[in-house]
């Protein structure tokens, strides 16, 4: 009896120890993103060395070309590799190649969205007040899990909307006079993480970004730090509040700014002594996952100042 009880003792010990089926595996606990100020994270690498951005002014071939492209606002094709890619162009009637080189602002739509719907609710367009060249990229078409169309952004450094990027550059840069040191870029939520990579991975080729409800950049290797302004929302349900917060203190470390933060007021907050003369803003609001009334005059205020 003695013998039988120890064996069956033993053989219950050893269940207890062993690894489970790999059909009945324990449901992992993910904890919840903490929604108040964290310590700032590990500091990032500095950012790689590159050519450096072109200053101000640096007229692209388009300032020289002898026929007069279009005005207006027209929807556009390009091929990029083997897929043909779309974007809305938004050119304004004072448009004028001979007159001066025209800043370059590329907006980037949130998933599901669309370069029409970004453009009928971001406001930037509408703060340039027809100083400004605008382009509105298209997402890729994808099929989502439940057989549902939407978009998305291939946000890797040698992924397809990157090189979408240099493509319309390129493209938009020989057909009009586009000031090579004026390009900026802005993007709200899937396209604000989009803005965040595009930045990271082409911080040479602009001169500022706007983040508005996004989180990134995710790559360990950027090319270089602009100056970037940031806006989220308290009571943002679909990206948290505290990513928010990483992409400041991320872009803070990117761009190796003083610690110090200055007061803006309105909730806005800036940080100097950046390399580069960059500049990084952190503007908070108590709004939800949608742009602030301010983002559109509050964006090209930044990028004019840059």
């Amino acid at each position: 009896m003695l013998r039988h009880a120890l064996a069956f003792a033993l053989a219950l010990s050893v269940a207890r120890l062993a690894p489970a089926s790999p059909h009945h595996r324990p449901r992992a606990h993910t904890p919840r993103t903490p929604s108040t100020p964290r310590t700032p994270p590990t500091p990032a690498p500095a950012p790689i060395p590159s050519p450096a951005r072109p200053p101000v002014g640096t007229p692209s071939p388009g300032c020289t070309a002898a026929d007069a492209p279009p005005r207006g606002v027209h929807e556009n094709s390009l091929a990029v590799g083997a897929r043909t890619r779309t974007f809305l162009l938004s050119v304004p009637e004072a448009y004028d190649a001979h007159a001066q080189p025209w800043p370059l602002v590329v907006a980037l739509h949130g998933r599901t969205g669309t370069p029409r719907s970004l453009r009928g609710y971001l406001g930037v367009e509408q703060a340039t007040d027809g100083h400004a060249i605008v382009v509105y990229p298209a997402g890729l078409r994808v099929t989502d899990r439940r057989g549902r169309s939407t978009t998305r952004w291939d946000t890797h450094g040698d992924g397809v909307d990157v090189a979408f990027f240099d493509a319309l550059l390129a493209e938009l840069g020989r057909r009009y006079c586009i000031d090579l040191g004026r390009v900026f870029v802005v993007g709200h939520s899937a396209g604000a993480v989009m803005a965040n990579e595009l930045t990271c991975h082409r911080g040479t080729s602009l001169r500022a970004a706007a983040i508005i409800a996004g989180s990134g950049p995710w790559s360990r290797a950027c090319t270089a730090a602009p100056s970037v302004w940031i806006t989220h929302g308290r009571r943002d349900a679909d990206v948290a509040w505290s990513y928010g917060e990483r992409t400041r203190d991320r872009w803070i470390s990117l761009a190796r700014c003083a610690p110090d933060a200055h007061d803006d007021g309105d909730g806005c907050t800036h940080w100097e002594g950046c390399a580069d003369d960059a500049r990084v803003t952190f503007c908070a609001h108590d709004g939800d996952h949608g742009p602030p009334d301010f983002t559109g005059p509050a964006v090209w205020r930044f990028f004019l100042s840059r």
